[in-house]
Protein backbone atom coordinates (compact mmCIF):
# COMPACT_ATOMS: atom_id res chain seq x y z
CA UNK A 1 0.00 0.00 0.00
CA UNK A 2 1.29 3.44 -0.87
CA UNK A 3 0.48 4.70 2.64
CA UNK A 4 3.17 2.42 4.09
CA UNK A 5 5.88 4.41 2.31
CA UNK A 6 7.88 7.36 3.63
CA UNK A 7 6.36 10.44 5.22
CA UNK A 8 6.55 12.61 2.08
CA UNK A 9 4.73 9.99 0.01
CA UNK A 10 2.09 9.58 2.73
CA UNK A 11 1.54 13.35 2.79
CA UNK A 12 1.28 13.49 -1.03
CA UNK A 13 -1.35 10.74 -1.03
CA UNK A 14 -3.04 12.17 2.07
CA UNK A 15 -2.24 9.07 4.15
CA UNK A 16 -1.64 10.81 7.45
CA UNK A 17 -3.65 9.17 10.20
CA UNK A 18 -6.93 10.79 11.12
CA UNK A 19 -8.25 10.69 14.67
CA UNK A 20 -11.92 9.91 15.21
CA UNK A 21 -13.97 8.51 18.05
CA UNK A 22 -15.40 5.11 17.03
CA UNK A 23 -18.05 3.73 19.37
CA UNK A 24 -16.68 5.90 22.18
CA UNK A 25 -13.08 4.74 21.63
CA UNK A 26 -10.29 6.96 20.24
CA UNK A 27 -9.29 5.51 16.86
CA UNK A 28 -6.74 6.44 14.21
CA UNK A 29 -7.52 5.79 10.55
CA UNK A 30 -5.51 6.05 7.35
CA UNK A 31 -8.54 6.47 5.12
CA UNK A 32 -11.15 9.15 5.76
CA UNK A 33 -13.85 7.13 3.98
CA UNK A 34 -16.68 5.39 5.83
CA UNK A 35 -16.80 2.68 3.15
CA UNK A 36 -13.14 1.79 3.80
CA UNK A 37 -13.70 1.56 7.55
CA UNK A 38 -16.66 -0.79 7.07
CA UNK A 39 -14.77 -2.91 4.51
CA UNK A 40 -11.67 -3.19 6.71
CA UNK A 41 -13.76 -4.32 9.69
CA UNK A 42 -15.74 -6.85 7.61
CA UNK A 43 -19.02 -5.05 8.29
CA UNK A 44 -20.04 -4.49 4.67
CA UNK A 45 -21.06 -8.11 4.26
CA UNK A 46 -23.24 -8.11 7.38
CA UNK A 47 -26.83 -7.00 7.43
CA UNK A 48 -28.43 -4.92 10.15
CA UNK A 49 -25.78 -2.21 10.29
CA UNK A 50 -26.54 1.39 11.22
CA UNK A 51 -23.99 4.20 11.12
CA UNK A 52 -24.15 7.68 12.61
CA UNK A 53 -21.57 10.45 12.43
CA UNK A 54 -21.88 13.18 15.05
CA UNK A 55 -25.42 12.01 15.77
CA UNK A 56 -26.57 12.06 12.14
CA UNK A 57 -27.64 8.71 10.70
CA UNK A 58 -25.92 7.96 7.39
CA UNK A 59 -28.18 6.08 4.92
CA UNK A 60 -26.56 2.98 3.44
CA UNK A 61 -26.77 4.44 -0.07
CA UNK A 62 -24.43 7.26 1.09
CA UNK A 63 -21.76 5.05 2.73
CA UNK A 64 -19.50 5.01 -0.35
CA UNK A 65 -19.46 8.80 -0.62
CA UNK A 66 -19.19 9.68 3.08
CA UNK A 67 -15.90 10.93 4.52
CA UNK A 68 -14.84 11.65 8.08
CA UNK A 69 -13.43 14.86 9.47
CA UNK A 70 -10.87 14.99 12.26
CA UNK A 71 -12.42 14.16 15.67
CA UNK A 72 -15.79 13.02 14.25
CA UNK A 73 -17.81 10.83 16.59
CA UNK A 74 -18.74 7.68 14.68
CA UNK A 75 -21.23 5.15 16.00
CA UNK A 76 -21.67 1.77 14.30
CA UNK A 77 -24.46 -0.44 15.56
CA UNK A 78 -25.06 -4.03 14.50
CA UNK A 79 -28.45 -5.60 15.07
CA UNK A 80 -28.51 -8.76 17.17
CA UNK A 81 -31.07 -11.53 16.92
CA UNK A 82 -32.40 -13.21 19.97
CA UNK A 83 -35.47 -14.39 21.63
Amino acid sequence: MVCDLNKNVRRYYNCERMKIELNNEPTELISDRLYDLLANTNLLEKGGIAVAINGDIIPKKEWENTSFKELDKVLIITAAQGG
